[in-house]
């Protein structure tokens, strides 16, 4: 009975599985074992920033230097836009001027010709009649006199000055077209459209020959002086060391080792 019992103890022995008990990962790969926080425990507290570190600084300095950017930006678009205004008025100026020299030259051949016109046509040129008839018939005659000229002027600067804007090769022969061109604009175009005069075509052919020629000489003088201006600008009244200011040692003083223009030597 007890070998019964015995070998039935070894048959259970043999029959129950073997179940290997594994250690954890860590230790299997000799790695230490992540400690588990129990649920609801607060995180590991964050890292303090070093108010004195470099990204500190950098994050810091960001804002400074966007600023110091914009600032240069802003900078150089307001020199860009000075440059550009300036240079505009400094074309406008000295188209001006040349088209007031040009007027100049154009008023000497308006006399020129005018006395060798027909006695029946030999009356006063455009320029007066414009002034006649847009001033009141009240106006006196040196008033009407006076205005003549400023007008007559003012156009040709006013003419200049967008021929110094329209153009950037400027040469003589451009100049005396340019002048035909405003003729034409003036005589053909707005001037009868306002009602100021009659078309050209209707006026007397010699005395249109006489108008168109002087407006030729207007331009062709007006785009030479514009010329002399622009090379007088980059040469003669370029940027260089003003030699004739008096020097910081007092007005008048001759340079060193340099005699005085009145004095003589003695022998």
């Amino acid at each position: 009975m007890a070998n019964e019992e015995h070998e039935e103890t070894r048959g259970n022995e043999v029959m129950k599985p073997q179940v290997e008990v594994l250690p954890p990962e860590g230790e299997r790969t000799g790695q230490p074992r992540k400690p588990v926080m129990p649920i609801g425990a607060a995180g590991p507290a964050p890292a303090e920033v070093n108010p004195g570190s470099s990204s500190t600084a950098s994050v810091a300095q960001a804002p400074e230097r966007q600023e110091k950017a914009i600032a240069v930006d802003v900078g150089r678009s307001r020199s860009r836009q000075q440059h550009a205004f300036g240079n505009l008025a400094n074309r406008i100026l000295l188209g001006a001027l040349a088209g007031v020299v040009g007027t100049a030259a154009m008023t000497g051949a308006m006399r020129a010709l005018h006395r060798r016109l027909a006695p029946d046509e030999r009356y006063p040129l455009p320029p007066r009649e414009i002034t006649e008839r847009v001033l009141p018939e009240s106006t006196t005659e040196q008033t009407l006199r006076t205005s003549t000229i400023a007008s007559h002027f003012g156009y040709g600067a006013g003419m200049g000055a967008l021929y110094a804007l329209a153009t950037s090769r400027n040469k003589t022969l451009t100049g005396a077209g340019y002048g035909v061109l405003v003729w034409a604009v003036s005589y053909l175009g707005w001037i009868p459209s306002a009602g100021i005069l009659k078309n050209a075509v209707r006026h007397p052919l010699r005395r249109n020959l006489l108008m168109s020629g002087v407006h030729l000489v207007w331009g062709a003088a007006m785009a030479l002086t514009l010329r002399e201006l622009d090379r007088a600008q980059a040469e003669v009244f370029s940027q260089g060391e003003p030699r004739d200011a008096p020097s910081d040692e007092g007005p008048d003083t001759a340079p060193s080792g340099s005699q005085s223009p009145t004095s003589c030597s003695t022998v």
